[in-house]
Parts: C-alpha cells; structure tokens; sequence
C-alpha cells in the first residue's frame, strides 16, 4: 500500500518558512473578520500575496490550514500565560492583591483574544481535534493561574486550598468564555460591561478565597490600590 501524503507539510527552508508564517497570520485574519463559514483559500491567497499553489503544497485542504492557524495561534495564547509565572509580577502583592490581579489578567488574557477564540470555539463543536488541543490549552491555563493563587494558600478561607483554587478558575473563566461566545446579553438582558463583571468577579473571587466580608465596590477600589 502506498504511503498517503501528509496533511501538512511544514516548510523547511527559511523563505517559504517566512511565506507560510504570512499565511498563517493572514489566515488567523481573515477568521477573525470573516468566519470559518466564509474563510477561502482564494481570499488568503490574495491577503498573503502566496498562490493558492504555494498554499496548496503545504496543506491539502482548508481543514488542514485552520488546523496549523489554530496550533500557531494557541501557541502565541500560551506565551500570554507567562505572566501568571513572573515573579516580579506578584511581587510585594497582598492576598487580596494577589486574587484582585488573579481575576484582571485571566479575564484580560481572554477578552483581548475573544475573535479569534470564538471561530475555535465554534467549530471545537463539531470538530474534535480543536476540542481536543483547546481543553488542553485550557487545562494549561488553570495550572499556571490555580500554582500562583497557592502561594497564598495559607490565607485561604476555605478548607480545600486546591479546590477552591480550581473553582475559582472555572467562574472566571467560565464566565469570560461564555461572553466571547455569546455575547453580554445570553443569560440575562441586563446590560453589564466587562469591567464591571470583572469588578464583581473580583469581589466574588476575594470573599470566596479569603472570607472577605465587605463584598462590595470598596474591597475592590481597596485591592487596586495595593
């Protein structure tokens, strides 16, 4: 039996390394703007200034391409993970500036990438490789920011130091994915900017941790200031 072609076949010189990178840029682009839906070959020939050809011999379908524009930019998302893992970061920082900062750059980490994680999120529905590598992406994520809120473990209110890291994890990020997805108005017709979910994610975050008991916009105007 012959050996089939490989769906990808990554470049290898750095010309055509630096052609499929314009590809892939144009095409996390053109994702954004347009929709999987709409998203041609043709178009991202001409935004890329590459050939269909060119393109053509690096992938065998449009599949396989919004496949390596996902790995490409999933893997620029991870470098955005880097700050829950700088030192200088949380240093100086008390608890409650620790969970207030906690909550601001997850949200923040997820919201600035909001276009281009909505076309993911969309076709991780029916497509089970992107489901896949975005669970996993996600799982990185909650490592990374569940170890930073651990270092003030011995703060917490709450019996279970991990599980209630863990929870938290998932309110915030649950609640940030289910906007980009959805939209403000989904679950409920009130009109609530981000800043102020985040505000209150703060506040529900900080008493849930920490046992803070004056739950109201003072502990974060407090938190800001630390």
């Amino acid at each position: 039996m012959a050996e089939q072609a490989p769906a990808l076949r990554p470049p290898r010189q750095h010309r055509s390394r630096a052609s499929f990178e314009r590809v892939l840029e144009a095409g996390a682009q053109l994702l954004t703007q347009s929709g999987y839906d709409s998203f041609t070959l043709a178009e991202l020939s001409q935004r890329a200034n590459v050939s269909v050809g060119a393109i053509y011999a690096r992938v065998d379908s449009k599949e396989t391409l919004v496949l390596a524009i996902h790995e490409r930019e999933m893997a620029r998302i991870r470098r955005e993970h880097r700050v829950f893992e700088d030192e200088e970061r949380w240093r100086g920082l008390t608890a409650h500036g620790v969970v207030d900062a906690l909550v601001r750059e997850l949200a923040a980490l997820v919201l600035r990438n909001e276009a281009i994680l909505r076309v993911f999120m969309i076709l991780s529905a029916t497509d089970p490789r992107i489901a896949d590598a975005g669970s996993q992406a996600s799982n990185e994520l909650a490592a990374v920011w569940e170890a930073r809120a651990l270092t003030r473990r011995d703060e917490f209110a709450r019996p279970d130091p991990e599980l209630a890291a863990d929870v938290c994890f998932r309110i915030v990020y649950a609640a940030c994915v289910r906007r980009v997805l959805h939209g403000p108005t989904f679950e409920s017709s009130r009109e609530l900017s981000s800043a102020l979910l985040v505000d209150e994610l703060v506040v529900i975050c900080a008493g849930y941790l920490l046992g803070v008991s004056e739950a109201d916009d003072s502990f974060v105007d407090r938190a800001e200031g630390e």
